[in-house]
């Protein structure tokens, strides 16, 4: 894989309120197995805290009499439905309801750091003479930096606001990213009498991140 230059990151997150999506049709992802389908581009980052009714169609879209309510989960980050077996091939689903965001560039950004974890059981027993685990939990945190523009950040902490945030590693092609649902957790703003001002901002995975691209 060739390298890639930092400059080609790039930091988006949600802008402004959720909005309502009807109707909305998931296509089939190319070598799922008929288990993945995702929500035109428009309405990929969805509001976790939304109700979101999922309908099934077996007449290529005709109707939509089914209301599918058990064997799957919606990625909320990259808007996918994904079912735990396979689906029929000629199977249509679409979002019926639910509400989406829309995610707009971070400005000022020069830097951002995601750490992904997995917490790790001791499970050693008697006559062992190396340690054994178990994985746990996973956890993921992470830090952007850039220059001070508003106190927009403090009011998203102090409010306990949840985030959607997609990170580019590469904003070219095919847009490499990491993406999902956290909390802004600290807010570190630096003024010094000879440089721009800076601020440091650290946040917390609340859900699953994706990688996409």
């Amino acid at each position: 894989m060739a390298s890639i230059h930092g400059s080609s990151g790039r930091v988006f997150v949600q802008s402004g309120a959720s909005q309502a999506l009807t109707n909305q049709v998931a296509a089939h992802v190319a070598g799922s197995g008929y288990t993945r389908y995702q929500v035109g581009a428009t309405y990929r980052y969805l509001n976790p805290t939304a109700p979101i009714v999922v309908q099934k169609s077996t007449d290529g879209g005709a109707t939509w009499p089914t209301t599918v309510t058990t064997g799957f989960e919606i990625e909320h980050a990259g808007g996918f439905i994904a079912f735990a077996s396979a689906q029929g091939a000629s199977d249509q689903f679409r979002l019926a309801s639910g509400k989406y965001f829309t995610m707009a560039e971070w400005g000022g950004l020069i830097n951002w750091k995601l750490d992904l974890s997995r917490d790790m059981q001791d499970i050693t027993t008697f006559g062992n003479t190396f340690k054994q685990f178990l994985p746990g939990l996973g956890e993921a945190s992470g830090s952007l930096e850039g220059y001070w523009a508003d106190s927009a950040e403090l009011t998203t902490i102090t409010a306990g606001t949840m985030v959607m945030l997609a990170l580019y590693a590469d904003y070219g092609t095919p847009k490499a990213r990491y993406e999902g649902y956290g909390y802004l957790k600290k807010d570190a703003i630096e003024t010094a009498v000879d440089a721009v001002i800076k601020e440091s901002i650290d946040f917390q995975l609340n859900r699953v991140w994706y990688h996409a691209g």
